[in-house]
């Protein structure tokens, strides 16, 4: 049985929030539904699995698996953006940002703490195109967990 918690992400727009960390579809890492985000990573306790599941009442159920999965359910709240703090946030002070806010408002920055992962992708387009990229990054998550 996973370990849970559940988080009040209030009006977060999760799928927006959720996409910085799960963005490739192809990714064999994430998997996307209409309301849950889940990922496999590597965190400093070792592999774990992490499903966040909303169903537009403003709470989140965050539930992990694997050796990882205290550390996940620790970090669950970085991931969906609840440290973000907009005391102090002006976005009128530039009117590009202030109409991507306008767009955006349930927006936040996730933070998973395991960035090696989307650096390592990152890192792999540099010198070729998304889909080799992606494709390394497949061979690499497939031989090498």
């Amino acid at each position: 049985m996973p370990a849970r918690r559940t988080l009040a992400t209030g009006d977060i727009d999760l799928r927006a929030t959720m996409r910085s960390i799960g963005t490739y579809s192809r990714d064999p890492t994430t998997r996307w539904t209409s309301n849950t985000f889940t990922k496999a990573v590597l965190t400093p306790m070792g592999p774990g699995t992490m499903r966040l599941a909303w169903d537009g009442s403003g709470r989140t159920t965050a539930e992990a698996w694997g050796s990882g999965a205290d550390w996940l359910l620790d970090r669950a709240p970085h991931w969906v953006g609840l440290h973000d703090d907009l005391r102090g946030f002006d976005p009128t002070l530039n009117s590009q940002v202030a109409e991507w806010w306008r767009r955006h408002p349930g927006l936040r920055l996730a933070a998973a703490g395991v960035i090696w992962q989307e650096l390592l992708l990152v890192l792999l387009g540099q010198r070729v195109t998304v889909e080799e990229a992606l494709e390394s990054w497949v061979r690499i998550v497939f031989e090498w967990g």
